[in-house]
């Protein structure tokens, strides 16, 4: 339920800002997929969706993976540790 919410606050957020994009626009999107229990979210295809479902062409400009083992979560090993940041461009 709480990513079914996310996701849903996500598509609205965007299709109110796609509505003031020129039709020209040519822009990029900075996401960072989720874990969690074990199980990888997968933000980035979500949002490349809801923007090719308002009308836009996207593509995954760069991929980086982070790692922040016991930084912020002393307990965040493994594939809690690892995330992948996508930077996606979004553009008419």
């Amino acid at each position: 339920p709480y990513f079914r919410k996310y996701f849903s606050s996500l598509e609205d957020a965007y299709h109110n800002i796609a509505k003031y994009l020129h039709a020209s626009f040519d822009g990029y999107v900075i996401i960072v997929n989720n874990t969690h229990r074990g199980i990888v979210i997968p933000v980035s295809e979500v949002v490349q969706n809801i923007w090719q479902s308002l009308g836009f062409q996207t593509e995954v400009f760069k991929a980086t993976e982070l790692f922040h083992l016991g930084a912020k979560n002393p307990r965040a090993k493994g594939i809690r540790g690892g995330h992948t940041e996508y930077v996606v461009r979004i553009w008419r």
